[in-house]
């Protein structure tokens, strides 16, 4: 393994990792962690990093397949030994300093690690998602938060009650990955740095399975850096997909409230979709815009008046919509709830109300229709948090940091055993 060379910069605090194995499971429909990568690995090779992608897609995934197929689906998913195999055969090609995992279910699987470890690479984890402390990865069953499988050394409420895709098989496989990778200690052993993407994912996490002294809290960021620019006459527009937990049908009852002048874009697909345009077709207010392209939505937030973020989760990391409305200058309206909470200050950049209430939603929105001064605060507020806190240069900063912590880490870990074996 060649050893990252030292940094040439007086305020950099260790070695530079020339080169980065970046590892991830795309997802069938596109998502904020493919977003994230995309934006991640871009950044490492703009500063210079030699940058190895190794993905793999659930595109890939044989649905059709009988029982035999899925039940070697569930084992791989477990622990994947031609995951393994690839990934030793990348690390020995390339011999990166890092190899940083993104997504690894179901596909790569954790058995990545171990592989990526065993021939002397130290290992970054960016944990997007709760999928470790809760097998649907988002603490949410039933209409509600839900941490019943918090701390468990396996996740059998929610093998009771069919969270993942409804179903108990896949939900027993999730907790089995979970459970027995626990058990091996692949969790505690095999990575170095784990990424959680918010402070309360981090809490939950080091609550739940990880040692807390390898879990950093680290906000993504929004690249490239948009030029902010809000029209106060503009409408409000939402970003997400189109489910219950995402709080659309809170987001419609509170536009049947408000006078048609008060404009809304629905900007997502999803299970919902047909209720988002039912209406639309109701109300004149209301436009189904439907999926956009990631750049179209930056020119949908560019002519807004400001965002609403309903959602009624946890959320894993801070939410990326958020950031760019930020970056954009729009202030949020979102449900006070998990993450949102770190990013969004109320009467600061943006407006809480409590979720799953409409009315209270409604209010906030004709509050800041009716207060354009207060409007222009706040969204001098939002710029300001960007700036401050979500820009591509102190992203990076903040994954060089990362890596640094990994690679000592690591060297930390390789003198101890050698010491034990002496």
């Amino acid at each position: 393994m060649r050893r990252a060379r030292s940094s040439t910069t007086s305020d950099d605090a260790g070695p530079f990792p020339e080169t980065v194995l970046v590892l991830h499971n795309r997802y069938r429909a596109v998502g904020g962690e493919d977003v994230v990568f995309d934006a991640e690995t871009a950044l490492l090779e703009r500063h210079g990093h030699r940058v190895v992608r190794f993905e793999v897609d659930n595109q890939g995934i044989d649905e059709t397949g009988g029982i035999a197929s899925r039940i070697r689906l569930a084992a791989e998913t477990v622990w994947s030994s031609r995951s393994a195999r690839d990934i030793g055969r990348v690390v020995a090609a390339v011999s990166p300093d890092v190899v940083h995992v993104h997504n690894f279910f179901p596909l790569l699987s954790p058995a990545v690690f171990s592989a990526a470890r065993r021939r002397g690479a130290a290992v970054v984890q960016t944990l997007h998602n709760y999928r470790l402390v809760c097998p649907v990865a988002s603490f949410y069953r039933d209409g509600h938060p839900c941490e019943d499988c918090l701390g468990r050394a396996v996740a059998w409420p929610g093998i009771v009650h069919k969270c993942y895709h409804r179903s108990r098989l896949a939900t027993s496989t999730v907790a089995a990955m979970v459970a027995v990778n626990r058990a091996r200690g692949t969790w505690t052993h095999d990575v170095d740095v784990y990424i959680a993407a918010s402070e309360i994912l981090r809490a939950k996490v080091t609550q739940g399975i990880l040692p807390a002294n390898r879990v950093i809290a680290s906000a993504n960021f929004v690249d490239p850096d948009p030029a902010p620019a809000s029209d106060p006459a503009g409408s409000f527009v939402f970003v997400g997909r189109l489910t219950e937990d995402k709080g659309v049908e809170t987001l419609l009852a509170a536009w049947e409230l408000l006078p048609p002048n008060i404009g809304l874009r629905v900007l997502g697909d999803g299970p919902l979709a047909p209720a988002v345009r039912a209406a639309a077709d109701r109300l004149p207010n209301v436009v189904a815009v439907g999926h956009l392209d990631h750049s179209l939505v930056r020119e949908q937030l560019h002519t807004a008046r400001g965002m609403v973020f309903s959602s009624r989760l946890y959320e894993g990391g801070l939410p990326l919509s958020i950031m760019e409305a930020f970056a954009s200058g729009l202030p949020v309206i979102a449900s006070r709830i998990g993450a949102v909470q770190e990013i969004v200050e109320d009467d600061t950049n943006g407006l809480f109300y409590e979720p799953g209430d409409p009315t209270m939603l409604a209010a906030r929105v004709r509050w800041l229709v009716e207060n354009e001064d207060a409007r222009r605060r706040l969204a001098d507020g939002a710029l300001r948090t960007y700036r401050q806190r979500f820009t591509p240069e102190l992203g990076y900063q903040r994954l060089l940091h990362a890596y640094r912590m990994a690679i000592a880490n690591r060297a930390v870990d390789t003198r101890q055993r050698s010491t034990a074996t002496a």
